[in-house]
């Protein structure tokens, strides 16, 4: 009990990511969800009152029950608010004639050499003499030639189309997957099918962060003169991948750290760590950690400003700065609780979140990170600062492989063999490379001292690719595919939580527990490849509106 009082906060975030898991399956009339919401609250306002002025001790875990069950109840309530208010956008649309609608660009999310991605705000839907505003956001494709830039607000005259239901049953639900991160809608648009009506960056944030993001773009084109070494600084400041050649981005992929190309937790916790580095002076008193909490806040804006206001900085930037919030305030509390209450928080502006990998990913890399590496690094401690600096680096890289395994066998269906050897010079790599990057652009207006700085970025960057490309090429560096189920991502998971508690408890009676789903990870899939006569089934595909049928017969299929 006394743990579990530690860490507030992974109770009521536990209890809203099931609320929002269950509202999202379980569809309860809305007016029963409110009564029976407002009905605990209730009845939690009124049990705080009469048990906790009269100190009935013993009531406290009913209490704590009756709160647990109002967060559920939150989560399950909001993400039924969200999934009804798309569904009746949709339905709107389906059910009106629509002449044309308008849409502004907001953000500009892929390009191949025939087509680019964007994602647009609809702005209204005309239908004869009636105007309709829409909130909902829509994928739009359009040719690669076209340019099109954030802002442009376009017309087309035809009607936002719906994402398709699944065909078959237990298909991926792609329209549910999309709706839950806000896009109602897609469209395919040839050169006649739009007209661009207005070419203007808004003057708000988001715009200003583009130009802000162009600008840096066009100076590394500028004076880095290496394609490969522009591609990288403008992915590891910028978080914009365009500029990569197919090889090299697989290259990154087979040597398992292309996490590094996505500005995320990863980038935002470098930065973070080198200005607490920067700033200890000032944590040994109260009016120094305000002043540090001044001067940190603003540099984490500047690079959610660098990359776009993409998402997943932002959710980074939102945890850090509640952590260091925690500490200015000196809070005696476990950095879990800050962790926690930022996940609460973001999902609060959104439950979407949820169900994105990203926010999924970067949430286990950080958590397996702080229970983990603290273990693993006690289990050696060197003496020559050097070999204890690379015995971090190796706990600090397994540790977010730990933790963040179940769900990239899952999502990814690859395992990259010598992520360990990869990641002692990515970090490191990384570490440089981004301060480094920094001050380029801060340095940009003298030309002598911004040249030595691009020479040494350039030659740090091509020594990387070389290793990068030598870890690539050694036998087996990339496990492909890794085909395992739901099930077995849970499995894993479990596995992974015995294993703490192993280690961190000495908790030896659950390694049998541990053998356990080993042993049932093991046998569920031998029992599929030495008793192929049972794999018989029947499978279902939608491949561009035509069924596909395959027959599995043991160790054979047929179309």
């Amino acid at each position: 009990m006394l743990f579990w009082k530690r860490f507030p906060f992974i109770r009521i975030t536990g209890s809203f990511c099931l609320g929002i898991l269950t509202g999202n399956y379980l569809e309860l009339p809305l007016k029963f969800l409110i009564s029976t919401t407002s009905t605990v609250i209730l009845i939690y306002l009124l049990s705080t009152i009469i048990f906790v002025r009269k100190k009935f001790r013993k009531f406290n875990i009913l209490i704590s029950i009756i709160a647990l069950t109002v967060f559920f109840l939150s989560g399950f309530l909001m993400i039924r608010l969200k999934n009804l208010e798309s569904k009746r956008i949709i339905q709107l649309i389906l059910n009106t004639p629509v002449e044309h609608y308008l849409a502004r660009v907001v953000q500009l999310t892929g390009k191949t050499e025939k087509n680019q991605k964007l994602l647009a705000e609809l702005c209204i839907v005309r239908s004869g003499e009636k105007v309709i505003r829409v909130p909902g956001k829509i994928l739009i494709y359009l040719p690669a030639d076209r340019s099109i830039d954030y802002g442009d607000l376009i017309m087309v005259p035809d009607k936002p189309r719906p994402f398709e239901d699944p065909a078959f049953p237990y298909e991926f639900n792609y329209k549910g997957y999309m709706i839950r991160r806000g896009i109602l809608f897609h469209q395919f648009l040839t050169h006649s099918a739009y007209t661009i009506i207005e070419q203007e960056t808004p003057a708000n944030l988001q715009g200003f962060s583009l130009e802000l993001r162009e600008t840096l773009i066009t100076r590394v084109h500028e004076r880095i003169g290496d394609a490969r070494v522009q591609a990288l600084m403008i992915a590891l400041t910028t978080g914009k991948r365009d500029y990569f050649d197919e090889e090299t981005y697989e290259e990154f992929l087979g040597a398992g750290i292309v996490h590094i190309l996505a500005v995320s937790g990863l980038h935002v916790g470098i930065v973070y760590y080198l200005l607490l580095l920067i700033t200890r002076p000032l944590s040994l008193n109260r009016a120094g950690r305000w002043i540090r909490l001044s001067l940190i806040l603003p540099v984490f804006m500047l690079v959610a400003l660098l990359t776009g206001l993409s998402p997943s900085v932002l959710r980074s930037v939102v945890m850090f700065s509640i952590v260091l919030m925690g500490s200015t305030l000196n809070r005696k509390t476990s950095i879990l609780n800050s962790v926690f209450l930022s996940a609460f928080l973001l999902l609060c502006y959104d439950p979407g979140f949820l169900w994105q990998v990203g926010f999924q990913l970067s949430y286990a890399a950080v958590l397996g990170i702080i229970l983990f590496q603290p273990l693993l690094q006690s289990f050696w401690t060197l003496k020559h600062w050097l070999s204890q600096w690379i015995w971090n680096l190796v706990t600090v890289s397994l540790s977010a492989q730990v933790a963040t395994l179940p769900l990239t066998l899952l999502y990814f269906k690859q395992f990259p063999s010598y992520f360990l050897i990869s990641n002692l010079f990515a970090i490191p790599f990384t570490t440089v490379f981004i301060p480094g990057s920094i001050l380029f652009n801060f340095t940009y207006p003298l030309k002598h001292l911004n040249h030595w700085i691009c020479t040494f970025l350039e030659y740090a960057a091509l020594l990387f690719f070389n290793m990068i490309r030598t870890i690539n090429d050694l036998p087996g560096s990339l496990v492909y595919p890794v085909n395992i189920s739901m099930t077995d991502s849970l499995l894993i998971f479990c596995l992974i939580c015995l294993l703490y508690a192993v280690l961190k408890y000495r908790k030896y009676r659950l390694s049998g527990f541990m053998v356990a789903i080993l042993l049932l990870i093991i046998l569920k899939d031998a029992a599929v490849y030495f008793n192929p006569s049972g794999n018989k089934k029947i499978l279902l595909y939608a491949i561009r509106g035509t069924p596909v049928i395959e027959l599995v017969d043991g160790h054979q299929s047929f179309l």
